[in-house]
């Protein structure tokens, strides 16, 4: 979640005015402040080892130096960024506050509806646009980074945060902090994608990257914490929800395998799900995990391997929570929120794993991750 004021509560659940405001910048100037926008959608979603963000609006082109033509153009694709951020006032008490949205490249720009006159004045005349739309969709500021491939071979030199930081360089500022600079293991080298090698170091540490609302790139762990916000019934900021089951993914078998210190004779172990209605042998069936490693030199080795994996995943079973609900503005994927999806179950710790929020309208719609054991 965004760092806010201790008031922040107070604004976002009380009668507030809501402004949001986004401003073309291209080569370090801003080129057009305060774009006529009509309605933007802003989207960020973890998918298990990154959390990326797009932005789509409408800019109205009642201002002909908004429809791009040349490469300079403030909406045009190539180099120029959208910088956006949401005021929020407390009508009462006139308390306000703003909260950054990130920066965004341009990555397609598209005129719709655009209308031309002639204009003539002696022997001099001209076609002038009118009117029309630019439909505009950008990435965060990590697009530049990602789109990124290393110019030639290359390997670890140093630790994992002066690593991270050497390959993200003249690409995105880089919050060394959440990383530790502990030695790269020896399992890890790059291939062509810097993107690649960076999602790889962080998880060495449990981390995952995510593109920061103050244009950096930071690195957050994947897991339920302390809530920061709650979605519940009983304050009316829950509009709806629903809980979403789906069997893809659930495991209750796991089989490790490996090869003793001759390289030829196999080992093998099996852990197995045996109580519960998820059991191997119940109305499920088996749904089983292979992972073979070269550290499982005997059954033994192997069977601990398998119990290992299997305890992670029984642990790691989520139910997944749709919801929409009025729109906090400083929530931030990967947030622990707590979600009570409905008044015949107790609020439980979630963990935000998408958010699509309608900056027009003001509203969120998102999905949580709640434990399948919580409810």
């Amino acid at each position: 979640m965004w760092p806010m004021s201790d008031r922040w509560s107070e604004l976002i659940a009380g009668d507030r005015e809501q402004t949001v405001a986004w401003d073309a910048w291209y080569d370090g100037t801003v080129t057009y402040p305060g774009l006529p926008v009509t309605t933007a959608i802003w989207r960020t979603s973890y998918d298990g080892d990154q959390v990326r963000s797009s932005i789509d609006i409408t800019v109205a082109a009642n201002d002909s130096t908004l429809i791009p033509t040349r490469e300079t153009d403030p909406l045009a694709p190539y180099g120029q960024l959208l910088v956006g951020g949401v005021t929020a006032m407390l009508r009462s008490a006139r308390i306000a506050e703003t909260v950054p949205l990130g920066t965004y490249r341009i990555d397609t720009s598209e005129t719709v509806g655009q209308q031309y006159r002639h204009w003539q004045r002696g022997t001099v005349s001209r076609w002038l646009t009118t009117g029309g739309e630019v439909r505009v969709t950008a990435l965060d500021c990590l697009a530049d980074l990602v789109d990124a491939e290393f110019p030639g071979p290359t390997a670890p030199r140093a630790g994992i945060a002066t690593e991270v930081r050497n390959i993200a360089a003249g690409y995105v500022p880089v919050a060394v902090t959440d990383l530790t600079d502990t030695g790269v293991p020896s399992t890890i080298t790059y291939d062509t994608s810097r993107w690649t090698a960076i999602k790889a170091l962080a998880a060495t540490q449990g981390k995952v990257p995510y593109p920061s609302r103050d244009g950096m790139l930071r690195f957050k762990t994947p897991t339920v914490g302390a809530p920061v916000w709650a979605v519940t019934v009983d304050d009316r900021t829950l509009v709806d929800a629903a809980l979403r089951h789906d069997r893809e993914g659930l495991v209750n078998m796991v089989v490790a395998t490996g090869e003793q210190t001759d390289g030829v004779s196999p080992v093998r172990g099996i852990a197995r799900e045996t109580t519960g209605p998820l059991r191997h042998d119940g109305p499920l069936k088996p749904q089983m995990f292979t992972h073979s490693s070269p550290l499982y030199y005997t059954n033994a080795h192997a069977q601990n391997g398998a119990a290992t994996i299997l305890a992670r995943k029984l642990a790691e079973r989520t139910l997944r929570v749709p919801f929409a609900a009025a729109w906090n503005p400083a929530l931030d994927v990967l947030d622990t929120i707590t979600l009570q999806p409905s008044p015949l179950l107790n609020p439980v710790a979630a963990l935000l794993v998408s958010l699509d929020v309608d900056l027009t309208a003001a509203t969120m719609t998102g999905e949580a991750l709640i434990p399948r054991g919580a409810l």
